[in-house]
């Protein structure tokens, strides 16, 4: 009975997995400099030394923790900030930030508050690229 029972469960569990046909594949970037403003945060990584990219999220992406299309965590400890990004089917579903909860870390700063800034986080989720 056991053993027919937990062949039963196998072959559902499988026949799930066969079908699924969602590609779920996730990214890990460690950033440079994480930049925090009213309107949301400014981030250098790079993969090359000398080179480094900036990438905006405003905080219209940072929405309730259980519908959003991005969500940050502050860590008890001075990691380093870093980002996972999570694809689905190719695509850019879900962004997470993490960051050290303190203030004072080295990596963490804050952005002068002005027009210019305001008009560069005017953006869509569907338009992030990584």
């Amino acid at each position: 009975m056991k053993r027919s029972f937990l062949i039963i469960v196998l072959l559902i569990t499988m026949s799930f997995a066969l079908h699924a046909k969602d590609r779920i594949a996730a990214r890990t970037i460690f950033l440079d400099r994480v930049y925090e403003n009213p309107y949301g945060f400014a981030i250098t990584y790079g993969d090359l030394e000398p080179y480094y990219n900036e990438v905006l999220l405003p905080l219209s992406w940072f929405g309730s923790q259980h519908r959003s299309f991005a969500k940050v965590y502050y860590i008890k400890n001075d990691a380093v900030p870093y980002l996972l990004l999570y694809y689905k089917n190719g695509v850019l579903s879900n962004i997470n930030l993490y960051m050290p909860r303190n203030p004072l870390h080295p990596k963490r700063h804050t952005l002068n508050n002005t027009r210019d800034i305001r008009k560069r986080f005017d953006l869509k989720a569907e338009n992030a690229q990584f």
